[in-house]
């Protein structure tokens, strides 16, 4: 039991879970409980998260994309996140937009093209050359 114990106590020492007193109401009788923690929660630039999930859910919880499917939303999020400023080369690697979306490569049109009729976007294109989506905003 013991060697059991050091175990625990190494996972806590580098803070991937935290030990809960004997008095939480989901430990019973000599069980050992745990908090598990989330690695991302105890980097410093925290706020930078909490402002980017706040983000995210303002931009996908509009009512013109609220009912749309979820990989739509999801493209949605990603086009915006992605989005190039007018110096930058103005495609969106496919790949990176496909995975982001939560859809193979092939159904990429799927999930953009409800963008269209929701007018985030006013066109998209697919440069089968460079491999990139191209968008064209309202």
């Amino acid at each position: 039991m013991s060697r059991r114990m050091a175990l625990w106590t190494e996972l806590e020492h580098h803070r991937w879970l935290h030990a809960v007193p004997q008095t939480f109401p989901y430990s019973r009788g000599g069980a050992f409980a745990a908090q598990l923690l989330d690695k991302l929660v105890q980097v410093p630039s925290r706020p930078h998260r909490l402002r980017a999930a706040d983000w995210a859910l303002r931009l996908t919880s509009r009512p013109h994309l609220k009912a749309l499917p979820a990989a739509a939303r999801l493209a949605a999020l990603a086009l915006t996140a992605y989005r190039p400023s007018a110096i930058e080369h103005p495609g969106i690697e496919a790949g990176r937009l496909s995975r982001a979306c939560g859809v193979e490569s092939a159904s990429l049109g799927s999930a953009l093209n409800p963008l269209l009729t929701a007018g985030l976007v006013a066109g998209w294109t697919y440069d089968h050359r460079r491999e990139e989506v191209h968008c064209d905003w309202p």
